[in-house]
């Protein structure tokens, strides 16, 4: 159930002071493609490490620069931005699988779950991501959804 929720700028120092002021503690806090747009998204999530109740959890969503759309970019000598998407002109970072976990247990998370969008490979992308050990999926994984417990 949800009993409150809030929507202000994340990066207005401001605005993030008025909201700790409530003193205010979440069970649960929603990142949803959020932290590649931020300047220092480490530190929002540092921040967000405290307003949590003892075992809260955030849930984060970000692209996957892994993508393989990427990699063919790179391949033809580009790196094109696009009106949203994976490349999308509002980005100010990119992450892959194994950097958005790393940045959010150095916040003091514990992860709990990794779940890819996408990553459906059908024909001869299958074959060949089964004959590969299943390594050439996270190459057709557009995002990940991440969740992630507070840790005492």
């Amino acid at each position: 159930m949800l009993n409150k929720a809030y929507n202000f700028d994340i990066e207005n120092e401001k605005e993030i002071e008025k909201f700790e002021k409530e003193g205010q503690k979440f069970d649960v806090i929603l990142m949803p493609d959020i932290l590649e747009h931020l300047r220092q998204p480490e530190a929002i999530l540092a921040r967000a490490h405290t307003w949590l109740k003892p075992h809260g959890f955030i849930v984060v969503s970000v692209p996957n620069i892994r993508h393989f759309s990427v990699l063919q970019m790179l391949l033809r000598g580009r790196w094109d931005y696009e009106d949203a998407g994976i490349m999308d002109r509002t980005h100010v970072h990119f992450f892959t699988k194994a950097t958005i976990i790393e940045m959010i247990e150095a916040a003091g998370f514990e992860v709990e779950t990794v779940v890819a969008n996408g990553g459906y490979l059908p024909g001869w992308k299958g074959l060949l991501n089964a004959l590969s050990g299943n390594r050439i999926r996270p190459w057709f994984e557009a995002q990940y959804m991440v969740k992630a417990r507070r840790k005492s």
